[in-house]
């Protein structure tokens, strides 16, 4: 089951929706838990979110650095398919790229343990995979083709 809500954000109201099971999760990053004070730029910054989920940093960053362009990696297709819809909402969609993929030190594909509850459970590791869950192949960008960044967000 998931929540929507509307957000009022500086471009307009926007929809955000997020499995309910990960909303306490998620609530801390819209209330600005990842902000550093006073951290600035002359220039629109790019900003990197790696293990999107279903964009909640990147809707976060948008709303706190109002002209960044922010490019998303998610894996797991269903978070992908959620912060696909997410950053298309309402957003300038322009400044936003969501990738389905993963990023490592090379390219490739590789198993990705689905989570029994909600997307945020899914895991690489096959030691931590929930029982009876199910399994998808993703595919890996490798994380030196990204080029640079000025803010970093890594969800491994």
């Amino acid at each position: 089951m998931n929540r929507t809500l509307r957000l009022d954000m500086p471009w307009g109201p926007t929809l955000h929706t997020v499995p309910e099971s990960m909303w306490v999760h998620l609530k801390p990053i819209l209330d600005g838990a990842y902000d550093v004070p006073y951290l600035e730029f002359a220039e629109p910054p790019r900003v990197l979110d790696i293990g999107a989920c279903v964009g909640t940093f990147a809707v976060w960053a948008r709303q706190r650095w109002v002209s960044c362009s922010v490019d998303c990696y998610e894996p797991n297709p269903a978070s992908f398919r959620l912060a696909e819809q997410n950053l298309r909402s309402g957003i300038e969609s322009s400044l936003v790229n969501v990738v389905n993929a993963g990023v490592r030190g090379e390219e490739g594909r590789a198993p990705l343990y689905l989570g029994a509850n909600n997307p945020g459970e899914a895991t690489f590791d096959a030691t931590m995979r929930t029982a009876g869950s199910e399994t998808a192949m993703v595919r890996f960008d490798a994380a030196a083709d990204l080029g640079p960044c000025d803010v970093l967000q890594i969800d491994p």
